[in-house]
């Protein structure tokens, strides 16, 4: 990636996560970047264009960094566990990165969406396969409800970077991480009683 692009994205990354997606503007990202206006059009057909970049790009990295420490982690518990805590640990870093991908994203119109999609499937879809694993594994509950424990997974995670980021309090993220790895784990583990 070119210095100027990634300084733009970096730049989008900021301004979206400081001020949200619709408040936010090209020119202010332009400004922020040290680019003048039009140039950020070399790159980027609009604001829709960046946030979708945004997303494919620090996806892709985050995806890398998942999927590589998963390759080394037995299936299971110790997954789920080094899943949660590196979750927490890279959005811990950019609290607007944090906003970004956890808050601002959905300000989107439905129709901008779809350029999101390819990156958000990614992430549901190695989230199912860590709890398909875990259940192969014996790890997690033979009955368990893949599709189900990934929404909750996903959505336990997503609500508590939300709150932090959101918030103005300074408390550790990343020591979050194994408390709710521990309820996950818990949750997955149970035997269903029908």
């Amino acid at each position: 990636m070119e210095d100027k692009e990634a300084g733009i994205l970096a730049a989008a990354v900021e301004i979206f996560g400081r001020y949200g997606f619709d408040r936010a503007s090209v020119a202010v990202i332009a400004k922020a970047a040290g680019v003048a206006t039009g140039s950020i059009y070399n790159y980027f057909d609009g604001k829709d264009h960046l946030l979708t970049e945004v997303f494919r790009r620090y996806m892709k990295i985050y995806l890398e960094l998942q999927n590589s420490a998963l390759a080394l982690e037995p299936a299971g518990v110790s997954q789920l566990s080094g899943f949660c805590h590196r979750h927490f640990e890279i959005f811990s870093r950019d609290r607007q990165l944090a906003r970004v991908f956890h808050v601002h994203w959905r300000e989107t119109q439905a129709t901008n969406r779809e350029g999101l999609l390819p990156s958000l499937r990614a992430y549901y879809e190695l989230i199912g396969k860590l709890i398909e694993d875990g259940i192969v594994a014996g790890e997690f509950a033979p009955g368990l409800n893949c599709r189900l424990a990934s929404q909750m997974m996903v959505g336990s995670m997503d609500e508590v970077i939300t709150a932090w980021s959101m918030s103005e309090s300074e408390h550790d993220l990343v020591e979050q991480a194994d408390g709710l790895a521990e309820i996950l784990e818990r949750a997955f583990c149970q035997v269903a009683t029908h």
